[in-house]
C-alpha cells in the first residue's frame, strides 16, 4: 500500500455558522425581507404568531426540506451558503438558521466503485484528498477499486462503510442487490474508477441506477493505453 497520507494536504471546508448580525461579522443575511434584502432564506413563521420559537423552527424545517425537494433554484442558492457566516437577529437563541446549518454540515456520503482489476493508487488518492474531511466512503468490498479505495480512505482518516454481496443467498442477483443497498444510503456522489463501462456489469449497473436517481456520477479512467 502506498503512502496516500502524504500525497498532498487534504481539502477542508470552512464550517457554516449562524451569528447575530448586531454582534458579529456575517457573510449572508438569512432573515426576512426588508432593508434591501429579498428574504429568500427567511423564516415565514413567527414565534409569536405560530406557537413559540421551537414551533416556528419546526415549521421552518418542514418548509425548508419541502422547498429543497421542489425548487431547484432554491437548492442552488442554499448550497452557496456552505462555509459562510449566516446572519440573523436570533443568536445565541435557537434560530431557523440552525436548520440551514444542519442541512449543509451533514457528512457527505460518497459511493466508490470500479474495475476489479484497478491497481492505480495514485489516481484514487488524488480524488480522495479533494473530498471534505468528514466524508463517509461507501464501497462494495470487491477486489480492485472498491477495497483499494476503502484502504486508502482509512489511511487518510475517512470513515468507510463496506457493503458485502451475499452470493450464497442471492446468487447472480447479489451484486445488483448490494448496489441498490449502497444507493439507498442516499449518497451525494458516486465515483467509478473504470476504463470502459461498456465492458462492465457491476459498475455499469450502479452508475446507471445512480443516474436514474439523479445522483451525481464521476467516471475516472487511468489513461493507460
Amino acid at each position: 500500500m502506498g503512502d496516500c497520507g502524504s500525497f498532498f494536504v487534504r481539502y477542508r471546508t470552512m464550517k457554516t455558522t449562524t451569528v447575530n448580525i448586531r454582534r458579529s461579522e456575517y457573510d449572508v443575511y438569512i432573515g426576512r425581507a426588508g432593508h434591501g434584502h429579498d428574504g429568500i432564506f427567511g423564516n415565514p413563521f413567527s414565534g409569536i404568531r405560530d406557537g413559540g420559537r421551537e414551533k416556528a423552527i419546526a415549521l421552518y424545517r418542514k418548509y425548508f426540506l419541502e422547498r429543497l425537494k421542489n425548487d431547484q433554484e432554491f437548492v442552488a442558492q442554499v448550497e452557496k451558503l456552505k462555509g459562510k457566516r449566516l446572519g440573523c437577529f436570533c443568536k445565541p437563541k435557537a434560530c431557523h438558521g440552525d436548520v440551514i446549518v444542519e442541512y449543509l454540515e451533514k457528512p457527505m456520503k460518497v459511493v466508490i466503485c470500479g474495475d476489479r482489476n484497478w491497481s492505480d493508487e495514485s489516481i484514487i488518492c488524488e480524488r480522495l484528498h479533494k473530498l471534505p474531511s468528514d466524508t463517509i466512503i461507501i464501497q462494495g468490498e470487491c477486489d480492485g477499486a472498491d477495497t483499494l479505495a476503502g484502504d486508502l480512505a482509512r489511511e487518510i482518516g475517512l470513515d468507510v462503510v463496506g457493503f458485502y454481496a451475499n452470493w450464497t443467498r442471492h446468487g447472480k442477483a447479489a451484486g445488483p442487490i448490494r448496489n441498490i443497498r449502497m444507493l439507498n444510503t442516499k449518497p451525494s456522489l458516486v465515483i467509478a474508477f473504470h476504463n470502459d463501462l461498456s465492458k462492465s456489469k457491476g459498475t455499469k449497473h450502479i452508475v446507471n441506477e445512480a443516474r436514474k436517481r439523479g445522483i451525481e456520477v464521476e467516471v475516472i479512467e487511468d489513461n493507460v493505453e
